[in-house]
């Protein structure tokens, strides 16, 4: 591949590294294997877990949060759209929409219990923003949360317990939906009419998800 732009001469040695590395290893090792499962549609839970892994060895998830930069995390990303766009679309979602959303937002009993497992590749997740009547306008979200009084330990047992809620609506277009252990659900507080982010495990009762 030709450098037009002598773009090569304005990384540092240890970003061409990265980037070659991981070149390397979507061409080598994902395209070999993604390929024929794009062509026959029939992308499942094996295949998931099987690059989800090697994601998590390469170290794409939590670059920034492992001390990469921001260069390095987009030329990972530019990397793996070049081979499949849906890989940069899991990685990237994981990354920003996920572990960078719990990293800023996140409670201490999410944090320890969450990021070890989507760093290390043992857990997906999903950010749920976009509806189907609106899109991805919060404005007219519809979404809602109802505080039930009661403490949840679905994160950390009962002595890390959070305020339960009930979620109620419909997302769309959801990267990982059909694949994440847990969703990040962008809902609207009946109790202060604020948008929030809530976390709901995607085996708990009444989460439907479908293709």
């Amino acid at each position: 591949m030709r450098d037009f732009f002598k773009f090569d001469g304005l990384l540092k040695e240890e970003e061409r590294i990265f980037r070659d590395m991981t070149r390397r290893w979507v061409r080598e090792e994902v395209y070999p294997r993604v390929q024929p499962v794009w062509t026959a549609g029939n992308y499942g839970e094996k295949e998931h877990r099987w690059l989800r892994d090697q994601v998590a060895q390469m170290g794409l998830f939590g670059i920034l949060e492992q001390g990469g930069s921001y260069v390095m995390y987009g030329l990972a990303c530019q990397e793996m759209e070049y081979v499949d766009s849906g890989l940069r679309s899991f990685v990237s979602v994981q990354n920003s929409l996920v572990i960078g959303l719990l990293d800023k937002f996140g409670s201490d009993s999410q944090k320890k219990y969450l990021f070890q497992g989507l760093m290390e590749g043992k857990l997906t997740g999903c950010f749920g923003l976009t509806e189907p009547d609106f899109g991805s306008n919060p404005a007219f979200m519809r979404t809602t949360a109802t505080p039930l009084n009661t403490l949840t330990g679905t994160i950390g047992g009962p002595d890390h317990g959070e305020m339960a809620y009930q979620i109620t609506g419909s997302k769309i277009f959801i990267t990982n939906g059909v694949v994440a252990d847990f969703l990040l659900i962008w809902a609207k507080n009946r109790a202060t009419d604020e948008i929030q982010a809530f976390y709901v495990p995607a085996d708990n009762m009444g989460v439907e998800r479908r293709e």
